[in-house]
């Protein structure tokens, strides 16, 4: 809905030494007074009127501050510009009274900066504040000169006319709408992008001496700032222009003297300013009830602010002036001025848009939900357990979705037993936080088993680890029992009772050799047990841990089940440069498990020589920022020496009609501030680069940790089965020596009654 607005008028009044006493300002009604005396030289009939008063939504008088002219003025439409609202401020007064400090400032101390930088500041900042609220910024700058239009955003410009600049055309489209054909847009990510546009744009503005002011601007400048903004969860976005411009002064010719170049240049200024007031004298009687044509298309610049004149825009305006004796005639022309724009009323409507990019992703996730829930109902693939891909995949979804930082982001899956994996990994991680304070690695469990009640889950899952690690267990202590029976009873018994690997993983082997196995076993002599039994004896079980690439010594076992460990320890050996001699102690210990791991590690030397490089770039990036900030100095510094140089040749009547010719002096100091200028791009685009690399270090580095992290976990994990193995070793060995005394029968029942348990958890786990 749109809603009517006048356009609000400030006055702002600029310090001088010798104010006059004709002109008084209350700051507290808003008005101000001038008050000139008649002239007696016109005889007895003089009709001239002695007292002039204005009004004004505020005035500022000369000890105003520039925070206070922006919270004053600008900080309500640039609050409006961000909920969506189109928003203009502009400048109008004298040559010389105000107008460019008070839009630009000195934007490197911010004390001193205008509403243009002060505007970027409080932009950034509500970005900042706000992190529900996603906002994009892209900056145009338009210098209109002579009638023409140029872009001021063009970083390489190496010469010092204006001519050489990208020259900018206005085109109206169907809709009545402006398009300025040639203006570049720039996105400005952050605050210090931002502000270096707004550098490079004033670098490039026409500047000049005149009686009235040392650095006239003698061209009008439009900053735009285009601002999107959306919220996360929305798929509506308001897209606002924000115009904050800069005229340049108007000024008499016949009173200031000035000729040649600065005469042409006055003319075409005041020119300009006088299509700008008629269209402003044509809106005032519009809004009389009277039906008359709005010159718009008269100038570029007219044009441009055709939405900030009448249209769809919240306008204010700053009318300068100054209060020295000779100032007071054009001070009361600029108040008039003031006075008719301040009877113009816009329809200011809130700019919102259907972004078409985010309903399609929004269609998309909610396609994908609806497909995941159809799956569902119809029960498609159903199955009773979770492949180690699939669970992968459900780890990967929780991650990103966890890790998401839009709010809408949703879980999609199409399984029930994925979602249990889902809710398990959630419920780990939980326990995980609330424990150590950060989210840790989380071992699946097995989902074989589905039931609603969570707490028979659990212990259904654990009964399931139990059993499989007895598996390994006894298959592992079998397994060296039947090799040290071998050993006695020599080649006959070797073909019976070799086991080609772990029977859990072979059942067909198990049902080959059940007779085999079950058969009364013939045990070798007294004598030959009792060697065996002295070997034993004097050679320890478990031989002296030896952890050279994080292997233990153990009796000789099958050989798929050597072939198992060697390939295991193949790809931990790939792992570590040198050998890991680590106690039983340390081994349990899980932080001294891996601060030797990290010291062994093959790629630790390859870590810290990345975080070594990382920090050398974050110096270079720092020292090189520090450079560029200097480097903004000495070409405001070559600037000013421009300027003095110009000032110095017109005092000394040296100034020559052709623009074209410059002096040597000043020809140098242009090439040196050329130079510096390419200089400071450079650096520029080099501290982008830098911070590509840090970033793109930062994330390799953090990478390598996680891979470090993975690889310990299965280091420890193995030399943990390989402890449980030797510990299990060194009981079926002492418990050989006493069935060795009481017959086969005993070896056979334990074989027997062995299988027996191994077929229950079998189909245990089966279901």
């Amino acid at each position: 809905m749109s809603k009517s607005s006048v356009i609000d008028v400030f006055l702002r009044v600029r310090p001088t030494k010798n104010p006059s006493n004709l002109f008084k300002l209350n700051k507290d009604e808003g008005t101000a007074e001038f008050t000139i005396p008649k002239n007696p030289d016109q005889g007895y009939i003089n009709n001239q009127i002695e007292k002039h008063t204005f009004n004004f939504a505020g005035v500022f008088p000369t000890d105003t501050t520039q925070e206070e002219i922006f919270d004053k003025i600008a900080k309500d439409v640039v609050d409006s510009a961000i909920e969506g609202y189109n928003g203009t401020i502009f400048a109008y007064g004298q040559t010389g009274s105000g107008k460019t400090y008070s839009m630009t400032g000195n934007p490197e101390a911010r004390s001193s900066a205008g509403i243009i930088p002060r505007t970027l500041y409080h932009i950034y900042d509500y970005a900042r504040r706000e992190s529900e609220l996603i906002i994009d910024v892209t900056i145009s700058y338009l210098e209109i000169y002579g009638g023409s239009g140029y872009d001021l955003l063009v970083a390489d410009n190496r010469s010092r006319n204006l001519h050489d600049l990208p020259k900018v055309q206005a085109m109206a489209t169907a809709n009545g709408q402006t398009i300025l054909q040639g203006l570049s847009l720039k996105k400005a990510q952050t605050e210090e992008d931002a502000l270096n546009l707004l550098f490079i744009g004033e670098q490039n503005r026409v500047i000049a001496e005149t009686p009235k002011n040392d650095a006239s601007t003698r061209s009008h400048c439009i900053f735009i700032v285009i601002l999107e903004c959306r919220k996360p969860t929305s798929d509506v976005k308001t897209v606002s222009k924000l115009c904050l411009v800069d005229l340049s002064g108007s000024e008499r010719i016949g009173k200031t003297g000035v000729e040649g170049i600065l005469q042409r240049e006055a003319t075409g200024i005041n020119l300009s300013l006088h299509f700008l007031e008629l269209v402003i004298d044509c809106l005032n009687r519009q809004a009389n009830g009277e039906n008359i044509h709005i010159p718009y298309r008269d100038s570029l610049m007219t044009l441009v602010l055709k939405d900030s004149l009448g249209g769809n825009c919240k306008t204010r305006m700053i009318a300068t002036m100054s209060s020295e004796p000779d100032d007071l005639p054009e001070s009361i022309c600029t108040c008039r001025f003031a006075g008719r724009v301040a009877n113009i009323k816009n329809k200011v409507t809130r700019n919102e848009a259907v972004d078409p990019f985010i309903i399609i992703e929004k269609l998309k996730r909610e396609n994908q939900q609806l497909k995941a829930e159809l799956a569902m109902i119809k029960g498609q693939s159903i199955k009773d357990h979770l492949e180690s891909y699939e669970i992968d995949e459900c780890k990967k979804k929780v991650d990103e979705f966890l890790n998401s930082e839009d709010p809408a982001a949703i879980l999609v899956v199409n399984d029930h037993l994925k979602m249990n994996e889902c809710f398990f990994q959630l419920k780990h991680m939980l326990k995980n936080l609330n424990k150590k304070g950060s989210l840790q690695p989380v071992v699946s469990q097995p989902q074989n088993l589905t039931t609603n009640n969570t707490v028979e889950l659990q212990q259904l899952n654990d009964e399931v680890l139990r059993l499989k690690q007895l598996i390994i267990q006894r298959d592992n202590e079998i397994m060296i029992l039947l090799n040290l029976i071998q050993k006695g009873k020599g080649s006959q018994a070797n073909q019976s009772l070799v086991l080609q690997g772990p029977i859990s993983e072979q059942p067909e082997v198990q049902q080959a050799n059940t007779s085999s196995i079950l058969q009364p076993i013939e045990f070798p002599k007294q004598v030959e047990i009792d060697r065996q039994s002295q070997i034993l004896t004097e050679k320890p079980a478990i031989k002296k841990q030896n952890f050279m690439q994080g292997s233990l010594d153990s009796e000789p076992m099958s050989q798929t089940t050597k072939n198992t460990t060697t390939a295991q320890l193949k790809e931990l050996g790939g792992m570590l440069s040198e050998p890991i001699n680590i106690s039983n102690e340390q081994l349990l210990d899980r932080n001294s498990a891996l601060e030797m791991f990290r010291k062994s590690y093959r790629k630790a030397q390859a870590q810290e020589d990345l975080k070594q490089e990382l920090y050398d770039k974050m110096m270079t990036s720092k020292e090189l920022g520090l450079f560029i900030n200097n480097q903004r100095n000495v070409i405001s510094q070559l600037k000013d020496k421009i300027e003095q140089t110009r000032k110095e040749q017109v005092l000394l009547g040296l100034v020559s009609s052709d623009p074209n010719q410059v002096s040597t002096e000043e020809e140098k100091l242009i090439a040196e501030y050329n130079k510096q200028k390419d200089i400071y791009k450079q650096s520029f685009d080099k501290l982008k680069q830098l911070k590509a690399e840090v970033e793109r270090m930062s994330t390799q580095l953090k990478h390598s940790r996680e891979k470090m992290q993975q690889d310990f976990e299965k280091w420890i994990d193995m030399m943990l089965k390989q402890r449980n193995l030797s510990m299990a070793a060194t009981s079926v060995l002492s418990d050989f020596k006493n069935l060795s005394q009481k017959g086969g029968e005993d070896v056979n029942s334990m074989v027997q009654q062995f299988y027996k348990n191994k077929e229950i958890c079998n189909q245990l786990l089966q279901k």
